[in-house]
C-alpha cells in the first residue's frame, strides 16, 4: 500500500507522464536562447554614482576644533539632502573634508547643483576665519585602472621624474584617458639653506628676505611702446631660472655696499625634499622576476 501523495507529489507524476511535458521544456530552451542574444549587454556598464568633496580651510584650528565646528555640522546639512546615501567626514589640522556620496541613479548635474544650492543656503554656519566650501566632484571614471612603475639602477628619483613626466604627456592623448597623475620621484628645484650666523651680520631679518624673494621671482608687464606705427608690450622679466640668478639677488644694502642672497645662504641646485615615496612588490604570480624586483638572468 503506497502512502497518499500530497500537492506536490500528484503535480509531479502528472508532468511524467504527460506528452506536453517535454514540449514545454524545449519552449523553455528556446525563449531562454533567443532573450540571450537579444538582451542588450555591456564589458564595462557605466554606473553613475554621484559624489563630491566638500573643504573647508580654517587657518591654525587642531583637529578637534575643524570636527566640531565645520565636519559635524556640514554633515548634518548634507545628510538631509533628497538623495543622499551617506556623508563622511574627515578633520585635519586647518582643513575639514566631508564627503558626500548620493544614490545610485541620480542625476550627476541635479546632484550637483542641489548640492551648491545646500551649501550656499547655509553659509552662516561657517564660522569666522573659515574659507567658503569648496567643492570638488566625484567619478566613477577617476578610479585608475593602470598603474606603470618606472625603475632604474642608472637613473635617480630625478631622472625617473622627468622620463615620467614624458610619459605621462604621451599617455595623456590616448583616447579614453581621463586623468594621469605620477606618484613618486622629486622635481629640480633651487634649494637656499639660510645661515642665521651671516643673516644677523648683515642685520638682515626673515620677514625682509622673504619680501626680497617674493618680489624677485616675478614677471611684470610694465606697459607698451610705439615704434614704426607698431604697439610693442614691454615686459619685465624677473622670473628666477638658473642658479645664478638666484645668487644675484640682492637682498639687502650694508655699509653703502649690496649684499647678495649669495653672501647669507648657500644655494644648491638639484631634487627637491621627498614628498612621497612608491614601492612596488611582485608576488608569487610574478613570472620570470625576483622577488628584489630584478629580471631573472
Amino acid at each position: 500500500m503506497t502512502d497518499e501523495l500530497n500537492i506536490a507529489g500528484r503535480l509531479g507524476r502528472t508532468a511524467m507522464r504527460s506528452h506536453v511535458t517535454p514540449l514545454v521544456s524545449v519552449l523553455i530552451f528556446v525563449v531562454g536562447l533567443i532573450a540571450l542574444f537579444i538582451t542588450p549587454r555591456e564589458e564595462n556598464p557605466q554606473i553613475n554614482v554621484p559624489a563630491a568633496n566638500v573643504f573647508v580651510d580654517i587657518p591654525g584650528a587642531n583637529p578637534e576644533d575643524v570636527l566640531n565646528l565645520i565636519v559635524r555640522p556640514l554633515e548634518r546639512v548634507l545628510r538631509e539632502m533628497p538623495g543622499v546615501d551617506h556623508t563622511f567626514g574627515v578633520a585635519q589640522d586647518s582643513l575639514g573634508m566631508v564627503t558626500v556620496q548620493f544614490k545610485v541613479g541620480e542625476d550627476k548635474e541635479t546632484s550637483l547643483v542641489n548640492l551648491y544650492d545646500r551649501l550656499m543656503h547655509n553659509l552662516d554656519r561657517v564660522p569666522p576665519g573659515a574659507s567658503q566650501p569648496l567643492v570638488k566632484p566625484l567619478d566613477v571614471d577617476d578610479v585608475p585602472i593602470v598603474a606603470i612603475t618606472l625603475s632604474s639602477h642608472d637613473y635617480n628619483d630625478m631622472a625617473l621624474k622627468q622620463l615620467a613626466d614624458r610619459v605621462k604627456e604621451q599617455l595623456a592623448t590616448v583616447p579614453g584617458v581621463s586623468v594621469v597623475d605620477i606618484i613618486g620621484g622629486r622635481d629640480r628645484q633651487i634649494t637656499v639653506d639660510i645661515d642665521p650666523t651671516r643673516l644677523t651680520a648683515y642685520d638682515i631679518s626673515l620677514t625682509t628676505l622673504h619680501q626680497r624673494l617674493s618680489g624677485a621671482n616675478i614677471d611684470l608687464p610694465t606697459g607698451y611702446a610705439v615704434d614704426n606705427n607698431q604697439v610693442k608690450a614691454i615686459r619685465l622679466k624677473g622670473a628666477l631660472a638658473t642658479v645664478q640668478d638666484v645668487d644675484n639677488i640682492v637682498v639687502a644694502v650694508h655699509d653703502g655696499r649690496p649684499v647678495y642672497l649669495s653672501d647669507i645662504a648657500d644655494i644648491h641646485n638639484g631634487p627637491g625634499e621627498i614628498e612621497h615615496l612608491h614601492r612596488i612588490g611582485f608576488g608569487p604570480a610574478a613570472q620570470g622576476v625576483k622577488q628584489n624586483g630584478e629580471p631573472e638572468a
